[in-house]
């Protein structure tokens, strides 16, 4: 059994949220251990060519609601991707809710500052974790804004290269700039950086604003594409931006539908712990398991 099920079983058992996949058991047989979830039906990626734009941009709130859920749980979840996303059909319209979280990470307890990111998907990764910096919040908020480019104006804001990745880190330059001090201070200490920039440093001028893009869809996403973190809008401030506000009217599921095919954490932690001695780092994982 993977490290990534343990933790996704662990991170699961704790998030409760519409916009959240529900995690309604836990099995383990000889081959490993699994989980039960809700048959979707569909997913983001594979709907991004026949939803509307309002589809669209309703499901972007309702993404938007899970990720701010989860960074109130001290979760981000690194890996945030059209596929990631399950669509449910309800009586309400299309429910999105986020899923898998096998790469996820909790960013404030077990001084993870020093850990770095377990994966990634490139073409929606953030510039702070190009360059050393793990994972926070902010890093989610650069993936949404990525895939929203991508399924309004279909196409990739840049192409993955996984094995080239300075490539693909001058393209985000090219697009958004070079981080200097004065934009970004104490970007040169990232880890990353000078395996990136050589002296002396080619500062690129950012193209993104001569692209030709919707003003309303391209103030929105500008709000995002902000190469310092600590700089990026929030998600408040994005729900209330101009190009979402005419989605604001979301799906909402009852809160007792939604508790009635739960399991409750306690027995999906107990299960879990049952099982820990098949998993490698038992000490860490298991403290992490007792914690959520």
């Amino acid at each position: 059994v993977s490290n990534a099920m343990l933790r996704e079983a662990v991170y699961l058992s704790k998030l409760r949220h519409p916009n959240v996949v529900e995690l309604v058991d836990i099995f383990v047989c000889s081959e490993g251990m699994g989980l039960v979830l809700p048959l979707a039906y569909s997913s983001l990626s594979s709907m991004r060519d026949t939803l509307s734009l309002e589809e669209l941009k309703k499901c972007i709130v309702q993404i938007l609601r899970g990720l701010e859920y989860i960074h109130s749980q001290d979760i981000v979840h690194v890996d945030v991707k059209p596929g990631n996303v399950l669509l449910y059909m309800e009586s309400g319209g299309l429910r999105a809710v986020l899923s898998d979280f096998g790469l996820s990470s909790t960013y404030k307890c077990y001084n993870n500052s020093l850990e770095k990111d377990r994966g990634f998907t490139a073409a929606y990764r953030s510039p702070e974790t190009y360059l050393g910096q793990r994972s926070t919040p902010a890093s989610d908020l650069w993936s949404v804004g990525v895939f929203t480019y991508q399924l309004v104006l279909k196409k990739l804001l840049l192409v993955e290269d996984r094995k080239d990745m300075e490539k693909l880190v001058k393209e985000q330059e090219k697009l958004f700039g070079t981080p200097t001090k004065a934009t970004w201070p104490h970007v040169a200490k990232l880890s990353n950086w000078k395996r990136y920039h050589t002296p002396p440093v080619k500062i690129e001028t950012a193209t993104w604003p001569s692209l030709e893009i919707e003003p309303v869809l391209k103030s929105f996403l500008s709000r995002i594409f902000v190469m310092n973190p600590a700089k990026r809008a929030s998600i408040p401030e994005l729900l209330q931006d101009p190009w979402l506000i005419s989605a604001s009217a979301i799906f909402t599921i009852d809160a007792a539908e939604l508790e009635s095919n739960r399991v409750e954490p306690m027995s999906c932690i107990s299960l879990v712990l049952s099982q820990i001695r098949l998993f490698p780092s038992k000490d860490v994982l298991e403290e992490q398991a007792r914690t959520y």
